[in-house]
């Protein structure tokens, strides 16, 4: 009953930063469209891209963070969940992994566009971390799965 809450809670959660990561691109799709004929215009423009850069990364970030706790749940399910269900942690796991790969291409896709060098690097750098633990636990999970059935 935990579990089906707490997934209920991060299906809801995920459905959000959906729409977060649509609505924070409409800005920057206004930033590209600004003017910029004359200096004082260009530097306007790139100051409000790196802002909407910013902004832009949030939703999938949250993403990955929160593809975390559907691990963690995933593997709970493939310790203790039915074995007519089994099939589908590791569906879980791989469509888990799939959606933090996913959105970290569209995070990076905005960081190689960005000019601040140290939050590019500090959140590359984070990024990176938290995807190689999801993919080693996501590939465990997996495998527990190929093991039981």
């Amino acid at each position: 009953k935990n579990i089906l809450d707490k997934s209920e809670t991060l299906k809801n959660k995920s459905i959000e930063l959906i729409n977060e990561d649509a609505e924070s691109f409409l800005p920057l799709a206004k930033a590209y469209s600004l003017p910029s004929s004359n200096e004082e215009e260009k530097n306007y423009k790139d100051k409000v891209i790196q802002s909407t850069l910013k902004e832009a990364v949030k939703p999938p970030v949250d993403c990955i963070r929160t593809s975390f706790e559907i691990i963690s749940l995933l593997g709970q399910l493939a310790e203790k969940g039915s074995i007519l269900a089994l099939s589908d942690v590791g569906v879980g796991a791989m469509c888990t992994l799939a959606a933090i790969k996913s959105a970290w291409l569209t995070v990076l896709i905005n960081l190689n566009l960005m000019d601040d060098i140290e939050y590019v690097k500090n959140l590359r750098t984070e990024m990176q971390i938290l995807i190689d633990q999801a993919s080693d636990e996501c590939y465990k999970i997996y495998s527990k799965v190929e093991e039981k059935l």
